[in-house]
């Protein structure tokens, strides 16, 4: 167990100090967000202490950000921990006051494990009894990866689950059960398209487990169900050359030819020289794709 024998108080908006750190003897830093910062300084402050703390060795580093009366805590907590979760502190205060019933040894854990589950972005929760007077709990947030069909979300281990969200993902749909599928699928197709520049958006299967892909320009890509490593290698050779300088005029590339592909140029079939005579347009006889 290490001895922690002396703490300095550091002001996070005095540069002059934060450079001394490195050099001063003390067994820890506490970098101070709070009374000695000025509000107007206080943005700079985190700035400055949190490039201090990534060049001090060792665990030595603490953080005292502003309390919650102040207005600056939700900034002081996104700054050095990452945005703050999607389970809202009403939301946990609501569960405390309707379950946190009886004593140390009668509380029902079980109830408020279930309490927790039951909000929409918990994906797992446990609580448990710390000797003592301590009750902890602990949980897992759902870290949504996609939308599913209309109204629902797929998080990152291919799970679905219903919470309002209101930035733009990809979209996912399938046969009920697919979700992992699609999520493992999609992660596949995103570092293939990668290489071209590309970034897919959409991502459907059939209920006869073909796929069909939509590209961040619009690009509809139908791969089919079998060959799917094969046909998107070959759609990656021919995307440059042949694909991309036709640009949004490409609706879609069906790769489900035996050895080839077909592009959907919507509109290209009534483009004419001027002065030419107006004649049908007859599409070429192609092999019937498969699946």
């Amino acid at each position: 167990m290490r001895l922690w024998r002396s703490l300095l108080f550091v002001p996070a908006n005095q540069k002059r100090m934060l450079d001394k750190v490195g050099s001063l003897p003390a067994d820890g830093f506490i970098f101070d967000l709070e009374d000695t910062v000025p509000p107007a300084e206080k943005a700079n402050a985190r700035a400055m202490s949190k490039e201090t703390i990534a060049k001090t060795p060792g665990n030595k580093s603490w953080v005292r950000v502003n309390s919650v009366p102040s207005g600056y805590l939700h900034e002081d907590l996104e700054a050095f921990i990452g945005a703050p979760g999607l389970v809202t502190q009403a939301q946990v205060e609501s569960i405390v006051k309707r379950d946190f019933r009886g004593t140390f040894f009668t509380l029902d854990i079980v109830r408020l494990r279930r309490s927790f589950e039951n909000l929409p972005w918990v994906r797992r929760a446990e609580v448990r009894r710390q000797w003592p007077d301590r009750v902890d709990v602990l949980y897992e947030e759902h870290q949504p990866l996609a939308r599913w069909g209309e109204d629902a979300l797929v998080n990152r281990q291919g799970e679905v689950f219903k919470a309002a969200y209101e930035p733009v993902l990809p979209r996912f749909s399938g046969p009920e059960g697919a979700s992992r599928e699609v999520a493992l699928q999609f992660d596949t197709f995103r570092r293939a398209f990668a290489a071209i520049g590309r970034e897919p958006v959409e991502v459907h299967l059939s209920p006869r487990r073909a796929w069909r892909v939509r590209l961040d320009n619009g690009l509809v890509i139908d791969l089919g169900r079998d060959q799917g490593e094969a046909r998107m290698a070959r759609f990656l050779s021919i995307y440059e050359p042949t694909i991309a300088p036709l640009g949004r005029r490409a609706g879609g590339v069906d790769m489900r030819y035996g050895n080839g592909f077909a592009v959907r140029v919507p509109g290209l079939a009534q483009v004419k020289e001027p002065g030419a005579p107006a004649t049908p347009a007859v599409a070429p006889k192609a092999a019937k794709p498969k699946a």
